[in-house]
């Protein structure tokens, strides 16, 4: 049973690591670092509906695993957690290779953008849009918010046998 879980998880969390590759440069494409900049603040959040669904279908297979149909929030939840981590450890390359090559030019025409904008000062945005300042916060943003992914999309997937079986 827990090979299963863990392949599950590494299963989705390449997933998650291909989503944290790609989604730079697709806001590069859309434009998002340089014409639309001032809307990126907003769209980038964007890339959560993604993540949910990843996360969704997660738990579900790993639902899907469950003896006796039974799926408790505590499981599911242990599920996401391990997810979380997998999705973590795979992303680290994956952040490191789209910031570096796949839009290395994101970090400098965000510095541009937000001292043009005034939205931060020269010096802001050359600490906050540094290399290694950006790709920790962005490397540590993915255990906060795959925390708060699981704990919701644990109540929807989850699974009491005995309820089940009355409602379903």
């Amino acid at each position: 049973m827990k090979n299963s879980a863990w392949n599950i998880a590494i299963k989705w969390g390449a997933i998650y690591a291909l989503l944290t590759l790609i989604w730079l440069p697709l806001e590069s494409l859309a434009g998002l670092h340089d014409d639309y900049v001032k809307y990126r603040v907003l769209l980038t959040n964007l890339k959560y509906i993604p993540a949910f669904l990843i996360f969704f279908a997660a738990l579900r297979s790993s639902r899907e695993t469950a003896p006796d149909g039974e799926y408790p929030y505590s499981r599911a939840f242990t599920d996401g957690l391990r997810l979380t981590a997998i999705s973590t450890l795979f992303s680290i390359p994956a952040q490191y290779i789209s910031l570096r090559y796949l839009a290395s030019d994101f970090l400098s025409q965000m510095q541009q953008a937000m001292t043009e904008g005034l939205w931060m000062t020269s010096a802001e945005a050359e600490q906050y849009f540094e290399f290694q300042s950006y790709f920790i916060q962005s490397i540590l943003a993915i255990p906060a918010t795959g925390l708060m992914i699981t704990a919701i999309v644990a109540l929807f997937v989850s699974r009491n046998s005995r309820a089940y079986e009355r409602n379903g």
